[in-house]
């Protein structure tokens, strides 16, 4: 999936890591700086200094934001209510046996 952010100018010697122009790129005719993908941490922090002008710095963070799945994002919070749910669970089945066999 090719997520894009508007960038109103190219950006001067415009010049993405040469291991990541399939995924990374400038489309003049629309003006959107591009990645197609998801984007790890390590390869943001590549992308990250290549420009040091506010207006890629900004575009640069969104790209990453939306690069990231949203279940990926937020999948330890989850899982951790999950596990406390069936904690509870587990618990409220051993204090209704012990209650049964009393």
């Amino acid at each position: 999936m090719i997520h894009s952010v508007r960038l109103s100018q190219p950006l001067a010697n415009f010049q993405p890591p040469e291991d990541l122009r399939s995924r990374f790129w400038y489309d003049d005719t629309r003006q959107r700086l591009c990645f197609d993908g998801f984007m790890s941490k390590a390869t943001f922090d590549r992308l990250k200094p290549l420009d040091q002008s506010c207006e890629y710095q900004r575009v640069i963070d969104e790209l990453f934001r939306i690069c990231v799945p949203e279940d990926q994002a937020h999948r330890a919070p989850k899982v951790s209510v999950m596990v406390s749910a069936l904690i509870g669970i587990a618990a409220l089945c051993g204090l209704l046996l012990f209650v049964m066999i009393r």
